[in-house]
């Protein structure tokens, strides 16, 4: 496989809801689902029916354990989320197995065709939403959400929601910043670009990651003293920004969590009022936690895939539908807690710990593992968005591992050299 087939997996599926058709109106087929089994394919063909080696076995375990889920709840199993979940495990190992074919230069390249496809689709979007009112007749490539409460159009890009597009735009930014050559005018630009689309996304969550990556940078940088301060100075601009975008009056999304929280008012029924989009968020994975029963096999295997959609759908549907206009459905798309918990039981989500989430982590306390953390109560594990930032996260950290080698590697040398 060319290496430009395989940069253009990770391209696609950071259009998390380019979608080209749904099969029965729940399994929407995207450019990326179309594109990846192609791909496979010509992979296999390679091979030659000689199996590949392995870099991680674990999720070939982590795929079985999800087909047993599902064989032992058959009878409420929705298959289209479980052939997803095992897609994914597929894309797992493809990207374990094709790591080196991204460089410094190519995926900074990558991270900036990302940030510049959704900067293009946002600002045409705004032109046609500017001048004929909606989107309605072109929501299949330009995509908005009308929040009910404030009556803002929040526009996506090519995500299902405005908080997607955040996560793959500030994704995007973050592995940029970390390997970016590019002159001060160019990163201006892209930063410019990042903080106009956050701005578009109306996304507290993208706010929140673009500071933590702020103060990433400026952890990374200790000996510049100037530039730390002004990083800084800029961060507290950029969080008295957020405010002043959304407005602080109990009436805004934001303003009313703020109101909550100053007034010491904070729980899971005022926030449902203030703000349905930022209560589900929680709420569901409350619901789930009230409803363990450690005695019960479920809460250890789960009750098969695409359960919790249902399950959460019943009880929070009235949610959503006041928070988004036309809105409507039975189910509810959750993030991986509840979801997939609930699907896939305790063993599940520890399984996925162990043999994925921890490859796009650089140690505990660390940006990627704050990011993911934000992740799991967005995306589930059978989205796209879900592996896209696992992939990228994992991806930074594999050429930031390889470049402290080859450092290590001319330090010793250079170390021998003087002895000797």
């Amino acid at each position: 496989m060319k290496r430009g087939g395989i940069v253009l997996v990770l391209l696609l599926i950071a259009l998390t809801n380019f979608v080209v058709i749904t099969i029965d109106g729940v399994a929407p087929l995207t450019v990326f689902i179309l594109y990846f089994p192609v791909v496979v394919y010509f992979v296999l063909i390679r091979l030659k029916n000689r199996l590949p080696v392995l870099d991680n076995p674990g999720v070939v375990i982590l795929a079985g354990y999800l087909f047993f889920v599902s064989l032992i709840n058959i009878g409420e199993v929705r298959w289209s989320s479980f052939w997803y979940s095992i897609l994914f495990c597929v894309f797992f190992l493809f990207i374990a197995q094709h790591q080196y074919v991204f460089s410094r230069e190519r995926i900074q390249k990558t991270s900036k065709i990302i940030i510049y496809s959704y900067l293009i689709n946002v600002l045409l979007a705004q032109i046609l939403f500017a001048f004929i009112g909606g989107l309605s007749s072109l929501e299949w490539l330009f995509q908005g959400t009308l929040d009910a409460k404030s009556g803002v159009m929040r526009f996506q890009g090519f995500s299902s929601e405005p908080s997607y597009a955040a996560f793959v735009v500030l994704v995007a930014f973050l592995v940029y910043s970390r390997f970016t050559k590019d002159t001060r005018k160019s990163k201006a630009i892209i930063l410019l670009s990042v903080i106009f689309l956050l701005r578009s996304f109306s996304s507290v969550y993208g706010y929140i990651i673009l500071s933590a990556i702020g103060l990433d940078w400026v952890l990374r940088h200790k000996k510049t003293t100037k530039i730390n301060r002004i990083i800084i100075l800029f961060i507290a601009i950029l969080g008295g920004g957020v405010v002043g975008s959304f407005g602080i009056s109990g009436e805004s999304r934001v303003g009313g969590i703020i109101f909550l929280i100053a007034s010491g008012n904070l729980n899971l029924e005022s926030l449902r009022f203030i703000d349905g989009s930022a209560f589900m968020r929680v709420g569901p994975l409350f619901s789930y936690l009230e409803e363990i029963d450690w005695f019960s096999m479920q809460t250890y295997v789960g009750y098969g895939a695409g359960s919790a959609a249902i399950h959460f759908g019943s009880i929070f549907n009235d949610v959503i539908d006041s928070s988004y206009k036309g809105y409507e459905s039975s189910t509810l798309n959750l993030g991986f807690f509840p979801a997939f918990s609930y699907d896939y039981g305790i063993i599940g989500v520890i399984l996925v710990f162990l043999t994925v989430l921890r490859r796009g982590m650089c140690g505990f306390i660390s940006i990627e593992s704050f990011i993911i953390i934000l992740l799991l109560f967005n995306a589930n594990f059978n989205t796209q968005l879900f592996w896209y930032v696992w992939a990228m996260l994992f991806i930074m950290n594999n050429i930031s591992s390889r470049t402290y080698d080859i450092e290590m590697r001319i330090n010793s040398l250079r170390f021998t050299r003087e002895v000797l």
